[in-house]
């Protein structure tokens, strides 16, 4: 008798030193019987599944639906009960390693986990009784990986974006190109880029609105530059001009998702971008306009006025001197002096430009002043 209770407090003692070590991992573990019932779990599992031990106990693999045992995917999908690993083991007899779910837990939050499963056989039994499930909490992992991807794609839109205003793209693209990128990158339904002139808002570029939400948009004010929040849960910022916003970008969901300060810098990279790309067009519309304005002040000059290199080439011609040589100006342009007529004024004016050509190579020769400086 004595001996029977010395070996009852033998394994009494064993039992609870292997409950007290398994309790003590930071490795969630549970044991799920032949019909995917679970039969125990130790601490670290309740703490990472956000459940107590009681409303762990008894439940399956086959009740991952309901509200307090959802599971997911990577991709958000539902993760189906016959692909929980706990399913395949019990079914095929083989462990599964490293599946990663995510679990909604019951307070709102979702933690994602790294599964092993494992068959326990009896010996001499070739089915499992039991799957004994380890899992590890990735959480703090996955939120690494996912704000290193979305740093990445931020940074590719705007290299992209970048690169593109480099190259000259025409605005209208490029505003089409950034409503784009920042409706990819945040993974928003609505982006739009409105001006912000004394006239009103007018759409310029969007994405997902719809006329009658288009219709009903709220004026974003940007007084001293601040950002203020529009309707649908978006976020806007200014894009810079020279005195004040010449527009502004913004993004918005209609499930009115909350945006983060990252989001908001990345928005406003986007629109740093945009304003370069306006003033350069600005400044090529201000250069094209002068040319034009210079080119009918020059042909309006009653006089024949002709441009050319040192060795005779016409570089430009105005339209009196167009008419005197009886040419168009494609026609004239980068011919010879010498070759338009063989009548005044074009031989004199050949012979004036050979002479000082042959006088400035002479000045060359001799290292004399105005060397370093052009002959035109």
């Amino acid at each position: 008798m004595h001996r029977r209770k010395t070996a009852e407090s033998a394994l009494i003692e064993s039992a609870e030193r292997s409950r007290a070590i398994v309790d003590a991992l930071e490795e969630g573990i549970v044991l799920h019987q032949a019909d995917g019932t679970i039969s125990g779990c130790n601490a670290s599992a309740c703490r990472i599944l956000g459940l107590p031990e009681d409303q762990i106990i008894g439940r399956t693999h086959r009740t991952m639906g309901d509200r307090m045992w959802r599971a997911v995917r990577e991709n958000g999908n539902p993760f189906e009960p016959e692909s929980h690993p706990v399913a395949i083991t019990l079914l095929t007899g083989q462990p599964c390693s490293h599946v990663v779910m995510g679990i909604e837990r019951s307070d709102g939050t979702r933690a994602w986990i790294s599964i092993n499963s494992r068959p326990l056989r009896r010996p001499g039994e070739e089915e499992p009784f039991a799957v004994a499930v380890s899992f590890s909490d990735i959480t703090r992992h996955k939120a690494t990986e996912e704000e290193l991807r979305r740093r990445a794609s931020q940074q590719s839109a705007l290299a992209d974006l970048g690169r593109q205003a480099l190259e000259g793209t025409e605005i209208e693209v490029l505003m089409d190109e950034a409503v784009r990128h920042v409706a990819t990158v945040l993974g928003v339904e609505l982006c739009k880029i409105v001006d912000a002139g004394p006239s009103g808002l007018r759409l310029r570029a969007g994405l997902g609105w719809t006329s009658d939400e288009a219709g009903r948009l709220r004026p974003v004010r940007l007084t001293g530059g601040k950002v203020r929040r529009e309707w649908l849960g978006g976020i806007a910022v200014p894009i810079p001009g020279r005195e004040r916003p010449c527009g502004v970008l913004s993004a918005a969901s209609r499930t009115g998702r909350d945006f983060r300060p990252e989001d908001l810098e990345f928005l406003q990279a986007m629109a740093n971008i945009l304003a370069v790309a306006l003033e350069q067009e600005e400044l090529r519309q201000k250069i094209s306009k002068s040319s034009y304005e210079w080119r009918i002040t020059f042909d309006a000059m009653p006089h024949p006025v002709l441009l050319a290199e040192p060795d005779g080439h016409i570089i430009r011609l105005n339209e009196a001197a167009r008419e005197l040589a009886g040419l168009s100006f494609h026609e004239v342009l980068r011919r010879t002096v010498g070759t338009i007529r063989d009548a005044e004024p074009w031989r004199t004016i050949a012979s004036l430009l050979r002479e000082g050509e042959a006088t400035a190579q002479a000045r060359d020769e001799q290292g004399g002043p105005g060397t370093s400086r052009s002959r035109r």
